[in-house]
């Protein structure tokens, strides 16, 4: 177990030993019409190792949208879906887990709301 640091109000401020990188990817000209994953392969790095449990995502350059439901009862589009904006610093995601346990980074999806954007992203376990 790590330890961690609190700040004057009793607040975590870092918590030391929990997580281990894992990899990068980085998604270039990311489209506004067909929702992409982090299973697909993307322009740079990795895409989404099979014992990663938790990522971090950042929107550059332009808005994106995304989803991380295992079941959708709409179309992810540029104008559909949570926006993740390029002033937010990052998204922390953590995998959705099926019956065995595996994370199933496909059920995260995202889709450009206008031409120019990029993903980074960093894996963890």
């Amino acid at each position: 177990m790590g330890s961690s640091n609190t700040d004057s109000r009793g607040q975590t401020k870092h918590i030391e030993g929990q997580l281990t990188f894992l990899g990068a990817a980085q998604y270039t000209g990311v489209s506004t019409s067909s929702p992409q994953q982090l299973t697909s392969v993307p322009n740079s790095g990795i895409a989404a190792p099979s014992n990663a449990r938790v990522a971090l995502i950042q929107a550059e350059a332009q808005n994106i949208r995304w989803t991380g439901g295992t079941t959708l009862n709409f179309t992810l589009s540029s104008s559909v879906g949570m926006i993740l904006s390029t002033a937010m610093d990052h998204l922390v995601y953590n995998a959705v887990v099926d019956e065995s346990g595996d994370p199933q980074w496909g059920n995260f999806q995202f889709i450009g709301t206008i031409a120019g954007a990029i993903v980074n992203v960093q894996y963890f376990h």
